[in-house]
């Protein structure tokens, strides 16, 4: 009986340690900013500071990231949402004028569509973005 019971356990540990061995070494082996194969792919909207101190608005796509234009290269920016529909990247945020004023934006593909506000000289920003049709 205990001889039964030493070589159950004895088995159970050596089938453990195979399969979480195999587990454990699962190396897809994929370069940064892909995804191993069967896994979605991960969209990221925000932004990065520069050496400057700078906020530049980017987006990342599975840890890669696609920096966006901004109106003032001295000022700040931030994109706050991202949708994409298999052609199209699309992010909403804003970027700041000359003049210090927070201006809502859009960027497709990266191309920034400036919006239009109410007082050119009041704040304004863009937190969500989506596409229909």
């Amino acid at each position: 009986m205990k001889g039964r019971l030493l070589y159950l356990l004895i088995f159970v540990l050596i089938l453990s340690i195979t399969v979480f061995g195999f587990i454990g070494c699962n190396d897809p082996g994929n370069d940064p900013g892909t995804n191993p194969p069967g896994l979605p792919d991960v969209y990221i909207a925000g932004y990065t500071t520069n050496n400057s101190g700078i906020a530049v608005p980017a987006y990342w796509i599975n840890g890669t990231r696609y920096d966006l234009s901004v109106l003032d290269s001295a000022k700040p920016g931030q994109a706050e949402s991202i949708y994409v529909n298999g052609l199209f990247v699309l992010v909403a945020g804003s970027t700041v004028n000359g003049s210090d004023v927070e201006v809502p934006c859009y960027w497709v593909n990266g191309t920034r569509t400036d919006l239009d506000v109410f007082d050119p000289d009041k704040f304004g920003g863009a937190y969500s973005i989506f596409q229909s049709g």
